[in-house]
């Protein structure tokens, strides 16, 4: 039986524990990621050898912390992005790539397994290798600190965008039964992209008008409540937090002529900045314990099984040749160490252990799960620390002509009058640079 205050005491230093490997990871380029796993894996066998055994709860422990750290992370993520026409271009480029990456990637991986697994349908084969073929964004956006800016924020919307179409396909992919193509898996997608609409103008509505001080966490239970809502009805919800993030963190844009007569600005404002710091802090301390429990839920005798390692290492060429072929395709300059920097996380976790029975497939052990995500962290770990920041600081796209963004540039920024505020101001500028060269033209003249 456990004690409370052990248990407080257990928690709290796993809590300062995440934070210094978050200041090592800023230092050796090491992903966090992989000290909390470690950590777990620790916990795991020192709690073995002195007889405590917790497996049966592990999973159950990890669902419940996936939803919730995957609803911060999504958020944290969302209210950082702002939409500008400077923008557009990348978002559209990152959206492009994610798409085609996690597409190509997954009947890539289902071609192998259904190759390497003769007997099983080539359907069950795509549905489990939907989650593999998921870049994390819980992993991804606190390992890329040391990139430039420009970098960093293209590698967040690919990411975020990732983890969103990942979930996207896999439910619309489940709901086939079988099938190629049918009208329940269309009405899925049409439903929760005009849900997701609805449901943001409505809350950042609502949230606007609230003048107490508890306003944030009953935001985040508002969140949590129309989530588990919209999964109940087979929805994408996590396509609802990522559009509310953005509609809040660019009121200016979605909110224009009459409706934005309707709605307090400036306390939305205020709500964004409280709720960025909200959203990182709670974003931080279950992404600690996710891993963690994680890493404790680990077998490693399942790394063991010559099948495993296999399957495993050819998953991970795939992942990357796919990706590299992807990158060539629409960028016209070195594309290192983008290629690398995909690595496995909480979406595949969660997506992986939530397979219906149904699609089980028996010749396939979670330890081809393990293998990938340690390997894909360990992979941009090399990436990052094999990067100079002189090899990080252009990346343009032909198509969209997109060229390198400068830090000023990429800055985020809560309104778009901000935007319209430095035209105005660099206007002013001009025209007074144009008038003084004028009449240093009329001076030299005149002599």
């Amino acid at each position: 039986m456990f004690d409370s205050y052990i248990v407080l005491i257990a928690a709290s230093l796993i809590i300062v524990l995440s934070y210094f490997f978050d200041v090592a990871s800023k230092k050796f380029k090491i992903p966090s990621v992989l000290f909390l796993i470690t950590t777990g894996l620790i916990l795991k066998y020192a709690g073995e050898y002195y007889g405590f055994t917790f497996q049966d709860e592990f999973f159950s422990i990890l669902e419940l912390l996936g939803i919730v750290g995957l609803i911060m992370i999504v958020l944290e993520a969302a209210v950082d992005l702002k939409i500008s026409k400077k923008k557009i271009p990348i978002i559209r480029q990152s959206f492009a790539l994610a798409l085609f990456i996690l597409i190509a990637t997954s009947f890539s991986i289902a071609g192998i397994i259904y190759y390497i697994l003769d007997n099983e349908p080539f359907f069950h084969c795509l549905v489990y290798a939907i989650p593999l073929s998921v870049v994390s964004s819980a992993v991804l956006i606190p390992s890329v600190h040391t990139l430039t800016k420009s970098k960093k924020e293209f590698l967040i919307y690919e990411s975020t965008f990732s983890d969103i179409i990942g979930i996207l396909f896999f439910n619309f992919v489940v709901i086939q039964e079988g099938s190629i193509l049918s009208l329940s898996g269309i009405t899925m997608i049409v439903a929760t992209v005009l849900f997701s609409i609805i449901v943001s103008y409505v809350l950042v509505f609502v949230f606007s008008k609230i003048k107490t001080h508890i306003k944030l966490f009953l935001m985040i239970a508002v969140l949590a409540l129309l989530y588990a809502l919209g999964k109940q009805l087979h929805l994408s919800s996590l396509l609802m937090i990522f559009i509310f993030g953005i509609v809040m963190n660019n009121a200016k844009i979605f909110y224009r002529s009459k409706l934005a007569n309707h709605i307090n600005f400036d306390n939305v404002k205020s709500i964004g900045s409280e709720f960025r710091i909200v959203t990182a802090e709670t974003a931080f301390v279950i992404r600690t314990f996710f891993f963690i429990t994680f890493g404790m839920s680990i077998d490693l005798a399942l790394l063991a099984d010559p099948r495993v390692l296999v399957i495993g290492f050819i998953i991970l060429v795939i992942l990357y040749l796919v990706r590299y072929v992807n990158f060539k395709v629409f960028l016209k300059t070195n594309v290192f160490p983008e290629i690398f920097l995909a690595p496995r996380g909480l979406i595949t976790i969660l997506l992986f252990f939530s397979i219906p029975t149904a699609y089980k497939i028996v010749g396939l052990s979670e330890g081809i799960l393990f293998f990938v995500i340690l390997g894909t962290s360990i992979i941009m770990m090399m990436a990052i620390m094999s990067s100079k920041d002189s090899e990080m600081e252009s990346t343009t796209f032909f198509d969209v002509g997109l060229g390198q963004a400068s830090d000023y540039e990429i800055e985020y920024e809560t309104y778009s009058e901000f935007d319209d505020l430095l035209d105005d101001v660099s206007g002013i500028n001009k025209k007074a640079l144009e008038n003084k060269d004028n009449t240093n033209d009329k001076k030299g003249d005149s002599k």
